[in-house]
């Protein structure tokens, strides 16, 4: 998942990792090897981590002795175990500084996040995993299992720490958090001066607000055109903000095209996909997405703040009008829209 502008929640890990000058980093993961693998060749080189996939991705599969087996041979002495599925700001060097002969584990709190971060000794981290092998626990909950016991444990003491760890389980709080950036940038332009943050999304091309551009308040990542007005929005790579469009209090993803005349307000706009040789934007012409007045969510749309989201790889014809709290599932075509071109509050599409 993207954050920030140009990085993932996994960049976030394992940049503040390496200032523990861990050596190699092996990422351990259920779900999404091959993608990870990719994305990693390209942001991080080639060299220095290892993917071990050995988990299965779906239930159903008992954890055993040749998964015990790659944990005892590739694991180093101490282990950081993340919950990637939230950004977190921070530094973790300090964690240097805890460790003692008698400490086992180490969870890191942030403000009043819960805990995403756990340092755990090796053998400590290993006595719980032999022991979910024993009760025959399903491969896909070992580690958020031994993550819970771990945070619950009498041998492992908390440090807080400073930074920024949003609760991100929906896409309500996924642009709350987009937003409080954008209020504090000045604090988080202070922790990428003390941890570099490394990033693969993007060639890392320079941005470029055109002659007839206007950006306020907003953060435009690398390769972005802007030709229309952007404020209080951020950007990802690759983005093409076509003449005449007004881009305000929304997040546009990677690759996106949006044609002259387009208004977004409050939106999420999914992460562009490849075009038919025909069209060469994913949101044509005179098209509107969300409104400033909230909504209540109705037709059994997932958001209830105000926020319109547009799945990734959705194209919308011209002239198309979304309201506030919509949500456009995956499977939206073309001969949906035809049908659909006025979609009123609180709609899902789909």
């Amino acid at each position: 998942m993207y954050f920030g502008g140009r990085y993932t929640y996994l960049d976030f890990y394992l940049s503040v990792s390496r200032k523990l000058e861990s050596g190699v980093d092996y990422l351990v993961t259920s779900r999404h090897a091959e993608s990870v693998h990719s994305y990693m060749e390209k942001g991080w080189g080639e060299t220095g981590w290892e993917i071990l996939p050995f988990l299965p991705e779906a239930p159903g599969t008992a954890f055993d002795r040749n998964m015990l087996q790659v944990f005892k041979t590739a694991l180093r002495p101490w282990v950081l175990l993340c919950r990637a599925d939230t950004p977190l700001y921070t530094d973790l060097s300090p964690l240097l500084t805890k460790l003692r002969r008698r400490t086992c584990a180490l969870i890191v709190r942030v403000g009043r996040s819960a805990p995403s971060v756990v340092l755990v000794e090796k053998s400590f981290l290993l006595d719980f995993l032999t022991q979910l092998l024993k009760k025959g626990t399903d491969a896909v909950q070992v580690l958020p299992s031994v993550f819970r016991q771990l945070v619950r444990h009498q041998k492992s003491e908390e440090v807080a720490l400073d930074g920024f760890s949003p609760q991100i389980r929906n896409i309500d709080q996924y642009m709350d958090a987009h937003r409080s950036l954008l209020s504090a940038i000045q604090e988080y332009n202070d922790y990428f001066r003390r941890v570099t943050l490394h990033s693969g999304v993007s060639a890392k091309r320079q941005a470029v607000v055109e002659r007839r551009g206007e950006v306020y308040n907003s953060m435009l990542a690398d390769d972005c055109h802007v030709h229309g007005k952007v404020k209080n929005s951020i950007l990802y790579p690759g983005v093409l903000v076509g003449r005449g469009c007004e881009i305000v209090d929304s997040v546009v993803l990677p690759g996106i095209s949006l044609a002259p005349g387009v208004k977004l307000t409050k939106a999420l706009i999914g992460e562009g996909g490849a075009l038919s040789q025909n069209n060469k934007y994913h949101i044509l012409d005179n098209v509107s997405i969300g409104r400033e007045a909230a909504s209540s969510a109705v037709d059994n749309s997932p958001l209830e703040k105000g926020y319109s989201f547009v799945s990734a790889g959705v194209v919308v014809p011209r002239g198309v009008t979304v309201g506030a709290n919509c949500y456009l599932a995956p499977t939206v075509n073309r001969t949906r829209f035809k049908r659909v071109k006025n979609i009123s509050d609180g709609r899902l599409l789909n």
